[in-house]
């Protein structure tokens, strides 16, 4: 006999009666089948659930880390202007650096900054639709980042030469060796013993007898020795080609091979070889071609200090100069013309 029912006996505790409850087959199905479905809608609903709140606490997440890169963002803009705004006022300072150096008068006058061939250019295209892009803040980092190394690149430069130059400047006779006014200038004149025009490749300085003279730039002594018509005679080397002569000097206060810097006394001041009075002839050359001293020096002259003279010769606390013996040398002397 095939089973069309199932029966579902039920047990109080409290009586002894016992209950049953008789099952059509199809109902049984019906109802496991509703069962099933309702457990397998609670799992899937308690998946979506669970799926629905990591996508919750993802979402918030990436709310928060998308406000603070929005934070950040705006700080690096702020940080690439200031940061574009430095790398420009660099840029105008190293130009002024440059500017300054190439308009400055000491090396016009010698050229010292002067070169063959290229001295620079671009090595890169920017095509415009690269100078576009440039907009993006990750463009414009790298392109502030490129030209702070073009910067530094400059700036080291500029370092280098602005080191040459100051080497440039000791070894640059800028001062005046002694102070008096220009007896002869540079270039032609009238030769003070054969009246013929000549080429005076120097000044004369007028001073007095026995004033100190002083090295115009740091430098060594080549020469210090009696030389023909410039009497004692002081060569001072300053290097890169630039030497300066001192002429007609009483007395040495160096010897060859000395290291001199700027203001150390060299010599004295005198008369000796082919001269007329006591001056200081001064000569500064450039790879042993004379140029006009006052090229490297003050244009106006070396300055004039106020000198007291004394009554005589005596109070100075000198001998007085034998007169008849200057008569003897006037007398016989074949550079002193004698009307």
């Amino acid at each position: 006999m095939v089973k069309n029912s199932y029966t579902l006996i039920i047990v109080p505790n409290s009586s002894s009666h016992l209950h049953k409850v008789r099952i059509p087959l199809a109902a049984f199905y019906v109802i496991c089948s509703l069962v099933l479905l309702g457990f397998f809608a609670v799992v899937g609903l308690g998946f979506s659930y669970a799926r629905m709140a990591l996508e919750t606490t993802d979402y918030n997440r990436l709310v928060a880390e998308n406000t603070t890169l929005k934070v950040d963002k705006k700080n690096l803009e702020v940080a690439t202007r200031q940061l574009n705004n430095k790398i420009r006022g660099l840029e105008n300072i190293s130009a002024r650096i440059q500017e300054l150096m190439q308009d400055d008068t000491w090396n016009q006058r010698f050229g010292l900054l002067e070169g063959d061939g290229e001295i620079g250019g671009a090595i890169e295209e920017y095509p415009t639709a690269t100078l576009i892009a440039s907009l993006d803040i990750r463009t414009n980092i790298d392109i502030a980042r490129d030209r702070t190394l073009e910067l530094e690149g400059q700036l080291l430069f500029v370092e280098q030469i602005a080191e040459r130059r100051a080497d440039q400047l000791l070894l640059t006779p800028s001062m005046w060796p002694v102070s008096g006014p220009i007896r002869s200038g540079y270039g032609t004149r009238r030769d003070p013993f054969t009246g013929e025009a000549e080429l005076h490749r120097g000044l004369d300085i007028g001073a007095l007898y026995g004033t100190a003279v002083r090295a115009p730039a740091n430098g060594r002594i080549a020469f210090a020795q009696s030389r023909s018509a410039y009497g004692n005679l002081i060569v001072l080397d300053h290097g890169d080609g630039i030497t300066t002569r001192f002429g007609h000097l009483s007395r040495f206060a160096v010897g060859i091979g000395d290291v001199m810097r700027k203001g150390d006394i060299i010599g004295y001041v005198g008369s000796t070889g082919r001269s007329t009075g006591a001056h200081l002839h001064y000569e500064v050359r450039l790879n042993d071609i004379p140029r006009n001293p006052r090229a490297t020096t003050s244009r106006v002259g070396p300055p004039r200090l106020p000198i007291s003279r004394p009554r005589s010769v005596s109070s100075c606390g000198l001998a007085a100069p034998d007169r008849s013996l200057m008569a003897r040398v006037t007398a016989t002397s074949p550079f002193i013309r004698r009307s």
